[in-house]
């Protein structure tokens, strides 16, 4: 995503530069700051109402008119969307605790016939009802050569590549 994200960057910092006739874009800096911010509230309004109605065609359209002209934005304001990304990023990381990071409960090894019986579990889903109280997990469970066996870390990457499920 971020790649989509540089190149268009790349496209509005060069309209910067552009006559204000050449693209709308350029048009929008040569009217200024003020007219950009209103661009932005109107499509982060149509992207509400986009919303409100459920048409998940439109939600899409109208974000990606919000994210465009947010950009439109930030590059006006010199600030550059790896800026916005890592604020996201830090954002990712305080809400993403240890405790919610997928982990490896076993893996068996086989020396015999070299084979490795991988054993993981995804993200812990709190179950709690009356007669029961625990943790419920996802299992992926398969057997490969010992060779491809994975770390934990590894398990780490794709579970959590994987929305938590089995990769």
């Amino acid at each position: 995503m971020s790649e989509i994200l540089t190149k268009l960057s790349e496209v509005l910092e060069a309209r910067k530069a552009a006559e204000p006739d050449s693209s709308y874009v350029a048009s929008l800096y040569a009217r200024g700051l003020d007219t950009i911010l209103k661009k932005v509230g109107e499509e982060a309004t149509e992207t509400v109402i986009a919303a409100k109605g459920g048409n998940v065609d439109e939600v899409i359209y109208e974000t990606a008119d919000l994210w465009f002209h947010t950009m439109v934005m930030l590059k006006h304001l010199d600030i550059e969307p790896d800026a916005v990304l890592n604020e996201l990023d830090r954002r990712l990381k305080a809400i993403v605790k240890e405790n919610d990071q997928p982990v490896v409960v076993d893996v068996h090894t086989s020396v015999a016939d070299k084979q490795a019986l991988q054993e993981a579990t995804g993200y812990a889903v709190i179950v709690s009802k009356e007669s029961l109280r625990g943790a419920r997990l996802s299992q992926c469970e398969f057997k490969q050569p010992m060779a491809d066996r994975l770390t934990d870390e590894s398990w780490r990457e794709r579970l959590l590549g994987n929305k938590g499920q089995c990769p």
